[in-house]
């Protein structure tokens, strides 16, 4: 875990460094922005290194040239936030979307989803998925918004489930879902997949990159991931 615990340090330092060297004419809400992110980051690994198994189900993505996408979700503040933080031409870009869960299940449903939907991107759609923890999230999530009354034509977003949509839920639950949850499951996958592409990374583990570029050994990403099943194929 040192080599986390090095890669914490170096990423926290640099985005508050490069938050320090903004002049004074520079936006100062971006400035708070960058300042926050980094601080937020650098926590966020230092805890993966220190208690070895993530509490919160967090995604995220560190790539060589400065770009890193997290994804998280707070039960203490009841949101879910997506922070990307972006290195271009020597400064540090960061943009924070926030989710307040406490005014819809829809969107814990979209994450729950999302995380299946990066996994899909990855393996294929052929191949078992072993998102199993978000797949009983978002069996529970859907079923309690039907019991309440909710269907496709409630989501905040106001989208409609689409053919592929629902190919995939099917294909991801194996059971064929009730039909009313189905489209329920479909139109939280269907925004899933926007805020997935809107990111960018596809919400990638942190765990996978590191492993792939050999910083970490198999033992290290297994108590990284926690308990869900670890499958070498689903890594980036």
């Amino acid at each position: 875990m040192r080599t986390l615990k090095r890669l914490t340090r170096h990423l926290k330092d640099k985005l508050q460094q490069a938050g320090q060297s903004l002049t004074r004419e520079a936006n100062q809400a971006t400035k708070s922005v960058i300042s926050s992110c980094a601080d937020e980051f650098g926590a966020f690994l230092e805890r993966i290194a220190e208690q070895h198994r993530l509490e919160w189900r967090e995604r995220m993505a560190i790539h060589e040239a400065g770009h890193a996408t997290l994804a998280w979700r707070s039960p203490s503040i009841k949101r879910i936030v997506i922070t990307e933080i972006r290195e271009y031409d020597g400064r540090v870009m960061a943009r924070d979307t926030s989710f307040p869960t406490n005014i819809s299940n829809w969107y814990m449903l979209s994450m729950a989803l999302a995380g299946i939907a990066a996994e899909l991107q990855v393996v294929g759609k052929s191949q078992m998925l072993t998102a199993k923890y978000d797949l009983q999230r978002a069996h529970k999530l859907a079923t309690d918004l039907v019991a309440q009354g909710q269907d496709a034509t409630s989501p905040p977003w106001g989208t409609e489930p689409d053919i592929e949509g629902m190919e995939d839920i099917s294909r991801a639950f194996r059971i064929e879902p009730p039909d009313q949850e189905k489209r329920v499951l479909a139109c939280g996958y269907k925004h899933a997949k926007t805020v997935l592409a809107e990111n960018r990374s596809g919400l990638l583990n942190l765990a996978g990159t590191l492993y792939r570029q050999g910083r970490l050994d198999h033992a290290e990403v297994i108590a990284i991931l926690g308990p869900r099943p670890f499958d070498e194929r689903l890594l980036f």
